[in-house]
């Protein structure tokens, strides 16, 4: 099975080195500044600090985000989307029906977690993958250890 064609798109969004090289070939390695998610995630006030520095601009850090865009079992969506739509701007003050409506999110909304992938998928990913992470990390001048399996 050849999974470059099983879903061409998601495949080729992951060659990450062709899509910055093109970028630096127009404006110069010293004008990008690359940020690899994994670490905005995990540090975040540590990567908003290099971004800050890159761009030449006062250091401000937000306070502390909650997650967002989270994976989450749609029991009782119904009820939150219904709610939602009806006009409780009428009813309530903005303040009031976000804080409610997002109470609702918590109670009826659960976290999924990440999927499982499949193994021989994932093993075949890695193989196909494994000299384009090479290629980025020569590009990064850096190890992108979390990238391969």
């Amino acid at each position: 099975m050849d999974i470059v064609n099983i879903q061409p798109s998601y495949v080729n969004s992951g060659y990450y080195v062709e899509q910055l090289e093109r970028y630096i070939k127009i404006f110069g390695r010293e004008r990008i500044h690359i940020v690899i998610f994994d670490d905005f995630v995990s540090d975040l006030e540590a990567e908003l600090g290099k971004i800050y520095e890159f761009l030449g601009v006062e250091k401000i850090f937000p306070a502390k985000q909650k997650p967002r865009n989270m994976a989450v079992t749609p029991a009782g969506m119904f009820i939150i989307s219904t709610l939602a739509k009806i006009r409780l701007r009428k009813l309530l003050p903005q303040r009031v029906r976000l804080e409610f409506l997002e109470l609702l999110r918590r109670l009826y909304a659960k976290p999924t977690g990440s999927k499982e992938i499949d193994r021989q998928l994932k093993n075949q990913l890695a193989l196909h993958y494994e000299p384009h992470i090479a290629a980025l990390e020569r590009l990064l001048g850096r190890e992108l250890k979390q990238w391969r399996n």
